[in-house]
């Protein structure tokens, strides 16, 4: 068994449930979202039972984007969020974050946050970067922020998740 795994199952604590939300914009950034979920997985299943929810929040039509929306619970380890940045976050996305990152039940969760289009011009973090900051800033979450300048194919390194080299070169 790698080192790396090793410390990442006894920090989240090995032989349990895992459960992670995956929240996409559309299918683009679900495509992404579900390809590092897919890593993470194959890379802990050994010391997890994994559990999964998928939540497409992004509507072109302008219907409710919450409609499909899990339940924040107090099971959920992670969530990973995958958005183009464009534009800032939903006001239900964002209150179904709030209200998955300010319940203080779970000692440690993560929140992955999947970014493209996130700088231009250099003008500093987006408004979705500096809300998820705001609101992980004082909980028992941690947040894994990955901005892309190429677009929602590239996948992030997450070796600050204790998971060894970039997701792009693992086998899974």
């Amino acid at each position: 068994m790698d080192t790396e795994r090793t410390r990442s199952a006894t920090a989240w604590g090995a032989n349990s449930s895992f459960n992670i939300v995956v929240a996409c914009e559309d299918s683009d950034t679900g495509a992404r979202a579900l390809r590092v979920c897919g890593r993470i997985i194959g890379r802990l299943w050994r010391d997890f039972t994994f559990t999964t929810d998928l939540w497409k929040f992004g509507d072109p039509a302008g219907l409710n984007p919450i409609k499909s929306a899990p339940q924040p619970t107090k099971t959920t380890d992670m969530v990973i969020l995958s958005t183009h940045d464009r534009r800032e976050l939903p006001g239900e996305v964002k209150q179904w974050l709030r209200s998955w990152i300010n319940d203080p039940a779970k000692p440690r969760r993560a929140l992955v946050a999947l970014l493209d289009e996130h700088r231009k011009g250099g003008d500093g973090p987006s408004s979705t970067e500096l809300f998820l900051r705001s609101v992980t800033s004082t909980s028992n979450v941690d947040l894994f922020c990955f901005a892309s300048e190429r677009g929602a194919g590239e996948l992030p390194p997450l070796e600050s998740l204790g998971l060894g080299a970039s997701l792009e070169n693992d086998d899974v």
